[in-house]
């Protein structure tokens, strides 16, 4: 058998396996279409979406996986909450789920979207908004920060798994101290006054998700390898 993991941290898991520890084990990531997810008109994408344009947002995608520990909702909570200790003057857009009856006080003007069923709907999201926010434990890759780059959209999370893959530190997002509360919100901070100050940070990760994870470009990591298997065999 020939694996192949989609991230560096995945590779690290199937040298431990007792099981496949020997078999041989290639990188190669998930890819995404960056034709089809790039960024929009802000103000447009804000309208479009019924969102405020007053200031920055942060986004966060549930998928109704609240209760799902290594997704570290509480993690997104406690930063949130020592956030507003350092700077209000943010909202917050929590995608995948609906307006529950009693929702959670996060400290910020927060608006919920809901389950968005088209990649059109998720493509205005990331061009409105200013900062995904990915508070996992543990990932294997994460396809929504890599869309959210092909968007043009930072990333804050922690360094683990596979989002250390995605994120260049504080070149197309922060990858916060594991499980560092404080530093996630500090972050958060540092890529908003980034954002201020220039276009850079969304301009570098637009970059870095055409020149890693489009089609073309795993489609030939995909060619190499074969190619390599085919070669050895002979």
């Amino acid at each position: 058998f020939y694996i192949v993991s989609p991230s560096k941290w995945m590779a690290q898991c199937v040298e431990k396996s007792a099981l496949m520890k020997n078999w041989p084990c290639t990188v190669i990531p998930n890819c995404i279409d960056t034709k089809k997810w790039g960024p929009l008109n802000k103000s447009f994408s804000r309208k479009l979406l019924n969102l405020p344009d007053n200031n920055p947002i942060l986004i966060f995608g549930t998928f109704n996986s609240n209760n799902q520990f290594h997704k570290g909702f509480d993690l997104l909570k406690k930063s949130l909450d020592f956030l507003k200790t350092i700077n209000e003057d943010f909202n917050l857009v929590i995608f995948g789920q609906n307006k529950p009856k009693n929702p959670i006080d996060f400290g910020f003007p927060t608006y919920y979207l809901g389950q968005l069923k088209d990649s059109y709907s998720l493509k205005a999201l990331y061009s409105a908004s200013d900062i995904l926010l990915v508070p996992s434990r543990v990932e294997s890759f994460c396809n929504t920060a890599c869309e959210a780059h092909s968007c043009g959209m930072p990333v804050v999370s922690f360094k683990v798994g596979g989002l250390i893959d995605i994120i260049s530190h504080k070149k197309t997002g922060y990858l916060a101290t594991p499980f560092d509360i404080k530093d996630f919100a500090n972050g958060i901070i540092w890529v908003s006054d980034q954002i201020n100050l220039d276009k850079k940070l969304n301009n570098l990760a637009r970059k870095r998700a055409i020149e890693n994870w489009d089609y073309s470009v795993v489609a030939k990591k995909y060619e190499t390898l074969y190619q390599e298997i085919i070669s050895n065999k002979l």
